[in-house]
Order: structure tokens, then sequence, then C-alpha cells
């Protein structure tokens, strides 16, 4: 029998294909980089490629291609995302791309959990100020310092994917059972 990583990577990569086949347009391709990463290509997934300034409409950036890496103990530790062409983001790595998704982490969050924090970030619908996660001050200067933010963002309000159980802001949402 497989172990736990392996049959949770088959998983992941069977609800990557449905998702893909149930949502034309928005994850465009899809590979598998050996046993630790899949390459995909997304795209409907509004960011700011480059801090804006008066024309914003150049800053926008819809495609992304990026890598979904699964480490070694995955699931017990999360996966992470590296955009091929980082983004104007607080919790973006300028230099590698490195998206900085969770606060918190669940063994139950998937690839797609993943893809919906992706695009909360991108649109600047989610933020995490606190130091060990502000992976871009410039961006995050830039969002405290200009009246344009607050009238332009977030980029997009609606989830890039819906799914059960998860708020807009990437938590599990709680309801109650009784």
């Amino acid at each position: 029998m497989p172990a736990l990583r392996e049959r949770r990577l088959a998983h992941e990569w069977e609800a990557l294909q449905q998702f893909k086949a149930s949502s034309p347009g928005r994850l465009t391709e899809i590979d598998r980089a050996g046993d630790e990463a899949f390459l995909l290509t997304v795209a409907e997934m509004p960011a700011l490629c480059h801090a804006p300034g008066d024309d914003w409409a150049s800053a926008l950036c819809n495609r992304h291609s990026l890598k979904i890496l699964f480490p070694r103990y995955y699931p017990a530790m999360p996966c992470e995302i590296y955009l091929s062409r980082p983004v104007f983001h607080p919790n973006v790595d300028e230099v590698n791309g490195f998206v900085c998704l969770w606060n918190r982490y669940s063994t139950a969050y998937t690839s797609l959990h993943a893809l919906t924090q992706l695009a909360a970030i991108l649109a600047w619908r989610l933020m995490n100020t606190e130091a060990i996660h502000l992976l871009q001050p410039t961006a995050l200067d830039w969002y405290n310092s200009t009246g344009q933010a607050s009238e332009k963002l977030p980029l997009s309000r609606a989830p890039w994917i819906e799914l059960p159980g998860l708020s807009i802001h990437g938590r599990p949402s709680r309801r109650r059972l009784s």
C-alpha cells in the first residue's frame, strides 16, 4: 500500500484534473515535475505585476505560471507555491516568487485550498503584515502610503474557487451544527 504522501499526491493530481475539466479557462495547463511538484498555468487571477503608477491597467496581470511544491513530509507540512514571475504584494518574494500562503495550516488543506489562498493574496483580499510573513516591504509601504490602494483594491472580490467550508479569507468557516 502506498504511503500517505503518495496517496495524497495522487488525490491532489486527480482533484486538479477535475477542476481543470470543470472550469475551462481558469487552470489552463497542468504537469507533474517528478514526485514533488506540479507545474500549473492559471488564468483569471488578477494581480499587480509591479507597483502601479497613474496607469493601473499596465500594472495588472491575470495569467500566472506557478509551481506547487510538496515537501517530503506533506501533508504534515504545507505545500508551497512559487510564481515563475513574482508579483507586487507584501507576501510574495520578489526574487524567487515564493508566496507565503498560510498563517495557520491544517493537514486537511489541499492544493485547491492553496490556489484559493493564492488568488486572495494576488487580488489583495488577503495580506499578512506580520514580520515573519512580510517578504516585500516596499509593497506594504506602497499600500500604506497611497490613497489609490483603498480605491482600487481588492482587484477581485469573488473567490477563484468555491470550496465548501472555506471562508473568503482562506480559513475554515465555522458553522453551528445545532
